[in-house]
């Protein structure tokens, strides 16, 4: 005497043999705003409508399957999934039995269990979040529908759109180009500036210092060699010395998902998304349009129980994050642990459940699901320690440095050194093992062979990359997780 109801018809086999419950999905957003008459101006409220007829005859077929039935709305546990939930909370709270608002995080048997036994009366939910919603659908039309118009006039140009959030979106890239132009306008000169080395030798190794001092133009250089002409020696003042942990990455939101896959395979962030999306409703992966960091302390549980005896491990726990309107949510992470060599055999089980014309998972979606299993794992390993020294000179009165960092700790590095996969960020620069100086003392005078010159190039500004460029975006707090994948393709469609 039971019903549940979700969006995605891909999950509903599943769902419906673990739960022993019927089963039907929406197919997404079944309502929608029109292009005209889409608000009522004497009150505002939002005018929706069945996106077509085919839809509307659809959804009245399954309204109809919720009379003096108990119905489980468990739309996505998003605010786009909240809203369709919501619309349909309103088409059968008359008819149905009884209402309840369930959230499915990860499609397994705990999961969708946990998802039933943690249902609330509708009218409990949260009523704020289709709020939310409505305000997204009408500023989209309110942008769109009256800012485009306006535009394709002035710029006598019908590809032209106005959209809340491609629009700033589009305005970064411009500023961005402008940046750009900017610098290369500067001469060679305005881009280059000048640093002074100093070939140092003690007991027979030589290494070079570097002056602290930043020149600006050649003049400047050769008027700061002149100072030290008659230095024949560098005093070593004293050596700092610094211990330097580096925790391993965090659990995925979203958008670090996107950039990492990006940044290791090559993925757009649309199709980073799709193969997300179909992980999930294998039940391999939790829900994918998620802004938290946090790991429910059950998977916690379930990483310790196979690796507490491992060198590398260590318990953590993750907040949701600053950035994060959604406490209740997980980060994206694997559903079960399992151990590294069977992940080519977790893939090929899901394949083996699926009826026969589904498409089952393929190479990419393998590839995608070991990245998610190295982040989920390594979540727990312990940190790379570093030594970091630093040796300070002075030539008459002028600082002199060199620093050298030293690995005593590979921590969550050294774990699975097989895959290949680097999920330190794209801009760390590899560790150079540089001489060994552990032989000099304070206030040891060095002797100076020679000095030169040495080029420092003004950084050019670089055009956006799509995997930093939506971590800027989730920064500047333009955009959801679950609109990331979508602008990009509009702004490119649109040739922007």
């Amino acid at each position: 005497m039971s019903v549940i109801i979700i969006e995605s018809p891909n999950k509903k086999d599943k769902i419906e043999k673990i739960s022993g419950f019927s089963t039907y999905a929406t197919i997404g957003h079944f309502k929608d705003l029109p292009n005209s008459y889409y608000i009522d101006w004497n009150n505002y409220a939002p005018n929706f409508e069945f996106k077509s007829e085919e839809a509307k005859k659809r959804m009245n077929f399954i309204f109809s399957q919720c009379k003096d039935k108990d119905v489980f709305i468990a739309t996505d546990p998003d605010r786009e999934g909240y809203a369709i939930g919501y619309m349909f909370f309103l088409a059968i709270k008359n008819i149905a039995k009884s209402v309840k608002r369930a959230e499915f995080h990860e499609i397994t048997e705990n999961g969708i269990k946990k998802g039933l036994a943690n249902a609330i009366d509708f009218t409990k939910s949260n009523f704020y979040e289709f709020e939310a919603f409505k305000a997204r659908a009408v500023g989209d039309k309110l942008v769109g529908f009256i800012l485009s118009p306006k535009y394709i006039r002035l710029l006598q140009d019908k590809n032209v759109s106005i959209g809340r959030v491609q629009t700033p979106a589009l305005n970064l890239i411009v500023s961005k180009e402008k940046e750009i132009n900017e610098f290369n306008k500067l001469s060679d000169d305005e881009k280059t500036s000048y640093k002074l080395k100093a070939l140092c030798k003690c007991d027979g190794k030589e290494f070079h210092i570097e002056s602290e001092r930043m020149c600006k133009d050649k003049k400047e250089l050769d008027e700061f060699l002149d100072f030290l002409k008659d230095s024949k020696n560098a005093l070593l003042e004293n050596i700092e010395e610094k211990e330097i942990k580096k925790a391993p990455p965090k659990p995925f939101r979203t958008s670090q998902l996107q950039q990492k896959a990006n940044q290791v395979y090559g993925f757009s962030s649309d199709e980073t998304m799709l193969l997300a999306q179909q992980l999930f409703e294998r039940g391999l992966i939790t829900y994918t349009r998620t802004d938290s960091n946090a790991l429910s302390i059950e998977f916690i549980e379930e990483v310790k129980n196979l690796f507490q005896d491992e060198n590398w491990y260590e318990r953590r726990e993750y907040k949701a994050g600053k950035q994060s309107q959604a406490e209740a949510h997980e980060a994206i992470r694997i559903t079960h642990t399992h151990y590294f060599k069977e992940i080519n055999d977790v893939i090929e089980k899901a394949n083996n459940e699926i009826k026969e014309n589904t498409k089952k998972l393929g190479k990419n979606h393998l590839k995608l699901y070991t990245l998610i299993y190295l982040n989920s794992i390594l979540s727990q390993a312990k940190d790379k320690i570093s030594i970091n020294k630093s040796f300070n000179f002075k030539i008459g009165v002028s600082p002199f440095k060199i620093s050298i960092s030293k690995t005593i700790y590979k921590g969550y590095e050294d774990v699975f050194k097989d895959s290949e996969i680097n999920l330190n960020d794209e801009e760390e620069k590899n560790e150079k093992e540089e001489i060994n100086l552990d032989f000099l003392n304070e206030n040891s005078k060095i002797e100076i062979l020679s000095y030169e010159s040495k080029e420092v190039k003004k950084q050019a500004p670089s055009r956006y990359k799509e995997s930093s460029f939506i971590s800027l975006l989730e920064k500047e707090g333009i955009g959801r997780p679950s609109t990331y994948a979508s602008f990009l393709p509009t702004l490119l469609k649109r040739q922007y």
